[in-house]
């Protein structure tokens, strides 16, 4: 993207100033080329391009805001690595992942008690938040109304005992080998029995390093969804899958084969 630098209006605060570069997904929990290499991205048709880093917006925050969410990230990191739900925080030691529900499939289950889950959930909230304001192409998947937009810019600003119900969110941790890979944020749906009606929600799913994040948009009380909410008590339950044969490793095959077709490359070179 350009560096010409620019002035607007803050998405987040409103103050009017100079805009400055916004990580959509912090820096620290993005992969990146240790060798100093740039990094492969997938595009739709058109092979690979490349870049040094993540995704970031010079459209979206002043520096008071990204100061703002500058905070919100470190505390966030320093969660999800104390409690080991990013890859990063293994460091050579992966959580013990209990068995649970039909073996068969691999499912795994983690307990945790998190006093300041209030940080985390406010964190994922903002991510959603960046993807849904930012201008980037790359997250042109999440289209959100202005209501939600609102109140998620709220909910980062303010974050309150409400907004676990308002934005019910589930986590879903992988384990054994897989690639080393960042994606973008997405909006889907999935039947999830979270009332009599049986609604299916939509969700914004963010991933980084080994972890999704399913955060529904819909007012829920996490108490109906179970033990596999975040909660404001910080006592919750993460889901853990294989990430072979996983969600996550399909979407990883099909970005890279969707990013040459058409594009004069033989299919038994895709992968």
């Amino acid at each position: 993207m350009s560096k010409k630098k620019s002035f607007g209006q803050c998405l987040l605060t409103g103050e009017t100033n100079k805009l400055v570069d916004c990580h959509i997904i912090p820096k620290a929990l993005t992969f990146i080329n240790r060798s100093g290499e740039k990094i492969y991205q997938t595009t739709t048709g058109r092979g690979f391009s490349k870049k040094w880093n993540s995704w970031y917006d010079r459209s979206i925050v002043t520096r008071k805001g990204e100061d703002i969410l500058a905070s919100i990230d470190g505390s966030a990191i320093n969660i999800l690595r104390r409690e080991r739900l990013v890859r990063s925080g293994w460091k050579n030691d992966p959580p013990r992942f209990l068995p649970y529900g039909n073996a068969k499939f691999g499912s795994r289950v983690r307990f945790f008690n998190i006093p300041d889950v209030a940080d985390l959930h406010r964190f994922l909230v903002s991510v959603a938040w960046r993807a849904a304001v930012s201008n980037l192409p790359d997250m042109s998947e999440v289209q959100l109304s202005d209501d939600v937009v609102e109140k998620l810019k709220d909910c980062t600003l303010n974050h309150s005992r409400s907004s676990y119900a308002q934005f019910p969110t589930i986590l879903i941790q992988f384990y054994g080998d897989m690639h080393d890979h960042n994606f973008t944020p997405l909006v889907l749906t999935r039947e999830v029995e979270l009332n009599p009606d049986h609604v299916s929600p939509p969700y914004v799913r963010l991933y980084f390093d080994g972890l999704v994040a399913q955060m529904y948009l819909d007012s829920i009380p996490p108490e109906r969804m179970g033990e596999v909410t975040i909660k404001e008590t910080g006592n919750f339950a993460a889901i853990c899958k294989p990430y072979s044969g996983s969600f996550q490793e399909y979407n990883f095959y099909e970005s890279i084969k969707l990013s040459f077709k058409n594009s004069g490359i033989p299919p038994e070179r895709y992968v």
